[in-house]
């Protein structure tokens, strides 16, 4: 009598490996809660969520690219305020030489305040810098920042920090703002540096609204920036992220398969083995 293979556990058997198989995908989206975690899970949905994830980190640095030209911002504001008010003060003083009941040693006196408060201005428009680079010495000008992901003119934002668009001294000191070599020692020189502060005057604060206006640009971008992204971000986790409440069904349903499959396959080896103890 021939000897057979008995090749009954090999259905039971390779029904349990699939099903194990599936209970480690299903194991697996669940631990990562990504329901794409390599290329053969779903490869166009891999890629889609890559370049979307990639935009979203280029918006980030949108943001902080935005958000630091508005501490630049901030910081020359706070050096023009504080020039608007020497300007201010200097002014006081050129008002208060031209009164007729002073003398010339009081004018003298009110002169050397001003001259000092002159020397301030320089001061600040030396001094008053971010991160090294001196916002109110005239030289920054042109200066490009990136907010926006695609790489083109349009994603950029020029920011110049001068005194006047034309040649010439374009810096925030007594030079740049033209009040430099005056002096109010006389009655005369009061009232002509009088004339000159006022012009300064204008020139600040035309400067400082300038720096307010750009600062509400950059702030907008931010808004627009932080909307994209939580759109992007939503979109992307709709992309790859597990169904939670789905994939719990499919592991207590793949754990029953494997849990019967088992009990199966331990049935059909003790059919077989009781077999052999008939031979």
């Amino acid at each position: 009598m021939p000897l057979r293979i008995n090749n009954t556990n090999f259905g039971p058997l390779n029904n349990l490996n699939r099903t194990d198989a599936r209970l480690k995908e299903v194991t697996e989206r669940l631990s990562t809660g990504q329901r794409v975690n390599k290329a053969k899970d779903d490869a166009a949905a891999l890629a889609i969520s890559e370049a979307l994830r990639a935009d979203i980190r280029l918006m980030d640095q949108g943001v902080r690219n935005a958000s630091d030209a508005v501490s630049l911002l901030q910081t020359a504001e706070g050096g023009l305020g504080q020039s608007t008010d020497i300007l201010a003060r200097m002014d006081e003083l050129a008002m208060a030489s031209g009164g007729v009941a002073l003398s010339d040693d009081e004018r003298q006196a009110l002169d050397e305040e001003y001259q000092q408060l002159q020397s301030e201005l320089d001061r600040l428009a030396e001094g008053t810098t971010f991160n090294g680079q001196k916002l109110l010495d005239g030289s920054f000008a042109g200066k490009e920042t990136v907010i926006g992901i695609q790489g083109t003119d349009a994603d950029k934002v020029t920011i110049s920090i001068q005194s006047n668009p034309g040649p010439g001294d374009q810096s925030f000191s007594s030079t740049g703002l033209g009040v430099a070599g005056t002096s109010i020692a006389t009655a005369s020189g009061a009232e002509s540096a009088r004339s000159s502060l006022e012009s300064a005057r204008s020139t600040v604060l035309t400067a400082v609204g300038g720096l307010g206006a750009l600062q509400n640009r950059f702030e907008t971008a931010v808004n627009g920036l932080e909307t994209a992204r939580e759109n992007i971000m939503a979109s992307e986790s709709q992309i790859r992220d597990a169904d939670v409440a789905l994939e719990v069904t499919n592991l207590v349903r793949e754990r029953l398969l494997s849990e019967s499959g088992r009990a199966s396959l331990i049935h059909s080896n003790l059919s077989n083995e009781r077999v052999l103890d008939l031979l």
